[in-house]
């Protein structure tokens, strides 16, 4: 049986990459829990950015960027 910390071990986040991930509305609030769990567990940079407020910016470059939309629909993350 695979446990959780084998998964891990075996996943792109162990080698301590830089992750970004793009929501908004609730996406974002689920977003902010990966980003607690991965800074606190794991020591990866990680960092949430609204979607609406994304393109306006400039952010450092990450390794590995998640763009989360509840519906799929979200006009802000396209």
């Amino acid at each position: 049986m695979l446990a959780i910390g084998d998964f891990w071990n075996k996943s792109i986040f162990s080698k301590n990459k830089s992750v970004c991930f793009i929501a908004s509305g609730s996406s974002y609030n689920a977003c902010k829990i990966g980003e607690y769990f991965l800074n606190k567990n794991h020591k990866n940079k990680t960092k949430v950015y609204l979607a609406s407020e994304f393109i306006y910016n400039d952010y450092p470059k990450y390794d590995i960027y998640f763009i989360v939309s509840q519906s799929g629909e979200t006009a802000d993350t396209i």
